[in-house]
């Protein structure tokens, strides 16, 4: 049983599709919350999302997707660990 498996499993199209949905996000997630749009778009929620106005809350956020990014790192650290154990297995010895 493999546990430490990618949550994506092993096609290479779905490991892309997470991988770019994590850039994505993560870049996402870490410049939004410091720009003007976002004030823009909290002023449209009820007043319970104000809070996220508040400079921690929009650290929380970017960090969220600092989160992100470090899960893209890892999908790509086990791609290329995989393409490296894919060659080596199938190198003459």
């Amino acid at each position: 049983m493999h546990y430490n498996r990618s949550p994506m499993g092993s096609d290479p199209f779905f490991r892309f599709v997470f991988g770019l949905y994590c850039a994505v996000a993560g870049l996402l997630l870490i410049y939004l919350p410091w720009t003007s749009g976002w004030e823009r778009i909290i002023a449209q929620f009820p007043d319970v999302l104000q809070l996220l106005n508040r400079p921690t809350l929009r650290g929380a956020v970017s960090g969220f997707g600092l989160v992100h990014l470090v899960r893209l790192m890892a999908e790509i650290d086990d791609t290329l660990r995989a393409m490296v154990r894919a060659a080596t297995d199938d190198a003459p010895l």
